[in-house]
């Protein structure tokens, strides 16, 4: 099924996004969200990206997986997600890192 589909693209939007995010910051290139920024100073790099993500990432599974959400939910999910990887994807190359 397509949700389901949606599901894993956002499951692997997600640790892509992670795994761009670690390798800018450990290369030189600086967190662009002054949130996000805060809590890498306060928590690590690792700490406060697992902070972030697992819980997001464990409700959207759960709703999903539960049938609480439809396509249109997890497309407007994944779009917004798919971007933010094509931005970090962006800036790595432009450091060419």
């Amino acid at each position: 099924m397509m949700i389901y589909a949606l599901l894993i693209l956002f499951l692997a939007l997600q640790v892509a996004d992670a795994y761009t995010t670690i390798y800018g910051i450990r290369n030189g290139l600086k967190e662009a969200n002054p949130i996000m920024r805060k809590l890498f100073a306060k928590l690590g790099l690792y700490a406060g990206l697992a902070l972030l993500k697992v819980p997001i990432t464990a409700v959207i599974a759960y709703i999903v997986l539960t049938g609480q959400v439809g396509v249109t939910f997890m497309w407007l999910l994944v779009i917004p997600f798919a971007a933010l990887l094509v931005n970090n994807l962006y800036w790595l190359n432009k450091a060419r890192i």
